[in-house]
């Protein structure tokens, strides 16, 4: 699982930095501060390993997450922050759920 997640990171990181810079309009589309969020997780997802570099991680994708109107985004991110002093297992279950919302709203295949 972790390395699906870690696939699906790069993946994002790459689509990133392929999208125009104005904010669609389209909600199940990312959105600048969704782009970021995502970008940002993508980047930090693997070197996450502690449950502070877990914290640290949510808090910077938190920084966007909220300001996002890509639906379920920031929600997504409110549970990985809520997730991230938790068991890894939540952690986890986190994660994947807000890469799959980046993976969705990015447009990119699996």
């Amino acid at each position: 699982m972790r390395t699906f997640v870690g696939v699906m990171c790069a993946a994002l990181v790459l689509v990133g930095c392929s999208v125009p810079e104005e904010e669609p309009v389209d909600p199940s589309k990312l959105d600048q501060a969704g782009r970021f969020a995502c970008e940002d997780f993508g980047t930090g997802y693997e070197s996450a390993q502690t449950g502070q570099a877990r914290v640290e991680l949510a808090n910077t994708v938190n920084e966007w997450a909220p300001k996002s109107q890509t639906t379920g985004l920031a929600e997504a991110g409110k549970a990985l922050g809520n997730a991230a002093d938790l068991t890894p297992g939540a952690w986890q279950l986190a994660a994947d759920s807000f890469a799959q919302i980046c993976l969705d709203a990015s447009g990119v295949e699996q």
